[in-house]
């Protein structure tokens, strides 16, 4: 994870990654690793971040511990959850579609972690800390 002291809301996007070596890319110009990434940011640890205001659930307990409950007023649309570890590596996904999802989270170490729901229209993003 890169953590960008001075990001800004208006940083948010889609960025290409590029990763060189300076040993081999000065002669022969090569590019060792190209990815599209997407930057959401998020002000502080309590907030969350609403992308689009038809994707708003619910997460409790924030902090968790044996379990997360992540829930939606109403949700008809196939809806992709990720928690994702301060290293940015996804811990727990599922696919849902229904109204209502609970990770057991009994195994994961405590921390923080960032919460993810996406739709193909709407991303909620949501930091959480287990104890």
């Amino acid at each position: 994870m890169w953590i960008v002291p001075t990001v800004q809301h208006s940083d948010s996007g889609i960025y290409t990654c590029s990763i060189t070596n300076q040993y081999i890319t000065p002669e022969r110009n090569l590019i060792l690793d190209r990815w599209p990434i997407t930057l959401h940011v998020v002000n502080s640890f309590s907030s969350s971040e609403i992308l689009n205001t038809n994707l708003n659930p619910e997460v409790f307990p924030n902090p968790f511990n044996q379990s997360l409950t992540l829930q939606f007023k109403s949700q008809h649309e196939l809806t992709s959850l990720s928690l994702i570890n301060t290293s940015g590596e996804i811990v727990m996904q599922a696919k849902i579609k229904a109204s209502e999802y609970i990770f057991n989270t009994e195994a994961l170490p405590a921390g923080l972690y960032l919460l993810k729901a996406e739709t193909g229209t709407s991303v909620a993003i949501f930091k959480i800390r287990k104890d």
